[in-house]
């Protein structure tokens, strides 16, 4: 606890390796201390090294936390009450970090952020997914609204299109992404704007009617603008290319097993009236 806390970076560092040699040793009858009450105490030091500003020290911060959220939790039955403390606790503090100015502390926040969004859709824990796709405004930074952007991206194209959760509480169904992606659209960076329209656009291929929704109305003047106006023109054209492929399933017949199909003939009758040819004799004089 000393090292983490101390003003030494070197030190900091050398109080995180030695936490995940403790983690790692961890026996609950041996410490006589709960897992739960265990892990509480270990994020409170991570959550201090994740704010600091020395790079190496947050890299370390984070293989902790991914030791914890991967590892530890599941090997130890940690409560789903103390899981869902942990994300929420932890998730502000690496959103902070998303708006940094070195790039590589951006990243760093972005991959620990993916790893507890896992972590929460899959055991249903936390609000994770909730605070990721809140949303954005213009009082977002431009950073930190493209990195969340990009995190939703990540997430969605993991999952797949299909298998979006139902659950609302979980933050991700398709209603809660496209309302972020709408945002996202709407931003005043144009980054973020991009990132905003490749959503609207992946979704749109299999919840058109949610997109609609979001979307300017056809009388509203904002859909002049020449960002609505190219939206509407993919829409559009995946509209026809949809109806494209409908029709030609339907003009398409099924193509029947040769061992299976049946060609029943009906016997055509020819009825031949007999022709009764007359000779008249022919009188030679």
């Amino acid at each position: 606890v000393e090292k983490i806390y101390s003003k030494n970076y070197s030190e900091k560092e050398a109080g995180l390796k030695q936490l995940q040699q403790e983690l790692n040793s961890y026996c609950a009858q041996a410490s006589g201390v709960r897992p739960d009450r265990y892990m509480r105490g270990c994020v409170v030091l991570v959550r201090r090294a994740l704010r600091d500003k020395v790079y190496s020290v947050g890299v370390l911060a984070s293989d902790t936390l991914s030791h914890i959220l991967n590892h530890f939790i599941a090997k130890h039955k940690v409560t789903k009450k103390e899981v869902t403390s942990t994300l929420d606790k932890v998730l502000p503090d690496l959103l902070a970090k998303t708006a940094d100015n070195a790039t590589r502390n951006q990243n760093l926040a972005t991959s620990a952020i993916l790893e507890m969004l896992r972590l929460s859709l899959d055991r249903g824990v936390g609000s994770v997914g909730l605070e990721v796709t809140r949303p954005l405004t213009n009082t977002v930074h431009p950073r930190g609204a493209l990195c969340r952007a990009n995190i939703v991206e990540t997430q969605l194209n993991a999952l797949g299109i299909t298998l979006l959760p139902k659950d609302k509480d979980s933050g991700f169904t398709a209603r809660h992404l496209v309302e972020f992606a709408h945002s996202a659209f709407k931003h005043q960076n144009n980054e973020v704007r991009k990132v905003g329209e490749r959503l609207l656009l992946a979704l749109y291929s299999h919840y058109p009617s949610t997109v609609r929704k979001v979307l300017p109305q056809q009388d509203d003047l904002v859909r002049k603008n020449v960002l609505y106006r190219n939206l509407f023109e993919q829409l559009e054209a995946l509209d026809e290319k949809r109806e494209s492929t409908t029709s030609r399933s339907r003009v398409s017949p099924p193509r029947a097993s040769s061992a299976a199909a049946a060609v029943t003939h009906t016997p055509t009758h020819v009825t031949h009236t007999p022709t009764h040819v007359t000779h008249t004799p022919s009188h030679y004089s």
